[in-house]
Parts: C-alpha cells; sequence; structure tokens
C-alpha cells in the first residue's frame, strides 16, 4: 500500500510536469499545519510550519517542518516526547473547479526523537540517531480571504531506523490527518 502511494504521487506529478502553463508567475505564502497521529496506539500532536515561494500558480517549494508531541509511560512515569522533522517541502495544485483544489505534497528532510530529560540544565535529550523522513500528501484547499485559505489533509510519515532504546522505526510512520492555514499571495 505504502509503495501504491509513491508510485501514484509520482505519476500524477510527472503528467503535471509535461502540461506546464504558458504564463510565468511568482508568488509567496506560508503553511501553519496541526495534525493528528498515532505512536503505539496513543493520540500525538504534530505542529509545524512552512514558507516558500509559489511558480506559476502550480508549484509550491518551501523549506519548514513539524514536532510531533506525544506522551509515553517510562519506568513507570509519564514521560513527554517529541519527533522532530525538518527539511523540503513541495506541493503541485490540482484541479480547480470553483474555489476548491485538489493538492498533492511530498516532504523530504531528516529526524529525531527527544524525550523530557531529567538531568540538570537540560530540557531534552535526543533518543536514537537522526533518521530520514519522507512524508506524501494529499490535500483539499478552499479559500477564506483572498489572502488565506484552509486546507484538510491526510499524509503518511515514512522514516529511517531511529535506534531509540523505547521505539521502533515502526513506531514514528504512520498516517496523519490534520488542518492548515495557508497566508501569502495566490
Amino acid at each position: 500500500m505504502k509503495k501504491q502511494f509513491i508510485i501514484l504521487f509520482l505519476l500524477i506529478s510527472m503528467h503535471s510536469a509535461i502540461a506546464q502553463p504558458k504564463t510565468k508567475s511568482v508568488d509567496a505564502y506560508a503553511i501553519a499545519t496541526a495534525e493528528l497521529a498515532a505512536i503505539k496506539n496513543k493520540t500525538a500532536l504534530g505542529i509545524g510550519g512552512y514558507a516558500g515561494i509559489l511558480l506559476n500558480k502550480d508549484w509550491f517549494i518551501a523549506l519548514g517542518g513539524s514536532n510531533l508531541l506525544f506522551k509515553h509511560t517510562v519506568n513507570n512515569s509519564s514521560t513527554r516526547f517529541q519527533f522532530n522533522q525538518y527539511g523540503i517541502y513541495a506541493e503541485k495544485h490540482f484541479f480547480n473547479p470553483g474555489n476548491v483544489r485538489f493538492t498533492t505534497a511530498l516532504f523530504a528532510g531528516g529526524g529525531w526523537l527527544n524525550y523530557d530529560s531529567k538531568e540538570a540544565g537540560k530540557k531534552f535529550k535526543r533518543d536514537g540517531d537522526y533518521t530520514y523522513v519522507i512524508q506524501p500528501k494529499i490535500a483539499i484547499t478552499v479559500p477564506v480571504f483572498k489572502f488565506m485559505q484552509l486546507q484538510v489533509h491526510t499524509a503518511y510519515r515514512f522514516t529511517g531506523g531511529i535506534k531509540s532504546e523505547l521505539f521502533s522505526t515502526g513506531n514514528m510512520n504512520g498516517i496523519t490527518a490534520g488542518l492548515s492555514l495557508l497566508l501569502g499571495t495566490f
């Protein structure tokens, strides 16, 4: 299923790259996003953002990332964890019937896991190694004002081996669903 989702995303992106519009334009906007995911069957909250440029009203290329916040019991104590991911974000805009827009996107970057450390002077401590993060996404975007749009999305996060003492690589992988606020020129 994961491979089929990525293949579908790549095929749609390749098809749209061939049929580029003749007019040239460059705009900019930022995305603030909140999403829910599951880590070891517990709800996690992801908060993040991206900022970049919109080429030909079609391709959005940005930098940014998000932090996935969750709690897990360690030694009979509830401990706060944070999975951080930062990198490059690319979004392709499709079908625009009326004001609604269909979008596919891909995040590619790096990530690491932190936990709330009780050590003196340290708020968070890294658990495990740095890893790659790939996250394909599909979304529906609706304009609210001329400068603001609302986006509902779902995505799937793929990560490499984090070598954490408490979590396996599969624990960081999974489906996310969220809501984003887009601000800028469209």
